[in-house]
């Protein structure tokens, strides 16, 4: 299953690269993140400008690592928002 921040972003269109350069972290540390290879704590600063440069609320970012089960139910939420 993909992870959210994967949805996101391909949502957006955007490559891991534009993503990394928005969000101001390093392409090798996004890619760490969509891949499971870097778990690091919800609130830390690398996921909240994940979810800001996605257009994600703040509150987002703990949930951007999860895996994504229902792709219909991420479309509708980041419709509504």
């Amino acid at each position: 299953m993909p992870k959210r921040l994967t949805v996101e972003r391909e949502r957006l269109r955007l490559t891991r690269k534009q993503l990394a350069e928005r969000a101001l972290v390093s392409n090798s540390r996004e890619c760490a993140f969509e891949n499971g290879r870097a778990t690091p704590p919800g609130d830390s600063v690398e996921l909240r400008r994940l979810a800001h440069a996605l257009g994600l609320p703040l509150e987002a970012a703990s949930t951007l690592l999860d895996e994504v089960a229902d792709l219909e139910a991420v479309e509708t939420e980041a419709a509504s928002a």
